[in-house]
C-alpha cells in the first residue's frame, strides 16, 4: 500500500468516506489501533483500490494495488503533482 498526500486545492475525484472537520477520518481507525493494515483493507474493500482519507489536516490517497499505483504515479501523475 502506498500513501500520497495532496493539498486541499487539488481537484481529485477520489472516493472515500466523508471526513469530520478537524480530525478527518482518524476516528475510523481507532478500532484498528493494534493492526492499522486491517483498517486500510476495510477502506479498500468499501471504496476501491484507490481511496481518499483525511488524516488530521492531511488529505491522503491510499493505493492498494500495483496496477493502481502505476496508474496514479505514471499515467495520471500530473493530477497528483
Amino acid at each position: 500500500m502506498v500513501f500520497l498526500s495532496y493539498t486541499k486545492n487539488a481537484k481529485l475525484a477520489v472516493p472515500g468516506p466523508i471526513p469530520i472537520p478537524i480530525i478527518g477520518d482518524i476516528f475510523r481507525m481507532r478500532k484498528y489501533s493494534k493492526n492499522p493494515w486491517a483498517g486500510f483493507d476495510q477502506f479498500r474493500e468499501k471504496h476501491g483500490k484507490i481511496c481518499r482519507l483525511q488524516l488530521g489536516k492531511f488529505q491522503t490517497v491510499l493505493i492498494s494495488s500495483v496496477d493502481a499505483m502505476r496508474e496514479v504515479l505514471i499515467t495520471k501523475g500530473e493530477h497528483f503533482a
